[in-house]
């Protein structure tokens, strides 16, 4: 498509659009990984999947904390991401026994091989 006053084949470019869609990506990224931050410390708090809790809460707070936080970085930095949530998960239990939570460690799990193998160049 030519535009009026652009030269016979010339068509112009198109600006912003790159930019904007990057930083809307990386919004929704973060929303994510809000949002399942805030769903995993309920769950921990109100004990909403009725899971019978090993080991000590604020240690389970953080490990669920770091691991859903890390979502934030999925399009940005996939791969270390997944290392992080991965550490994040199963690092502790070298340690103690922590209970693994459902919205806590294994969405995010799950969200970030998936994640991984999508956008890893």
């Amino acid at each position: 498509m030519t535009f009026p006053g652009a030269r016979c084949g010339y068509v112009r470019r198109m600006t912003g659009t790159t930019g904007d869609r990057r930083q809307a990506q990386l919004i929704s990224d973060g929303a994510l990984a809000l949002a399942v931050t805030v769903f995993a410390q309920l769950d921990l708090r109100f004990n909403v999947e009725q899971a019978i809790h090993y080991g000590s809460e604020p240690l389970r707070a953080v490990t669920t904390a770091v691991a859903t936080t890390a979502l934030a970085l999925r399009r940005r930095a996939p791969l270390a991401m997944a290392l992080l949530v991965a550490a994040a998960t199963a690092g502790p239990q070298l340690f103690t026994t922590l209970t693994v939570q459902l919205w806590g460690d294994l969405v995010p799990l799950l969200i970030a091989v998936y994640s991984a193998s999508r956008y890893a160049e």
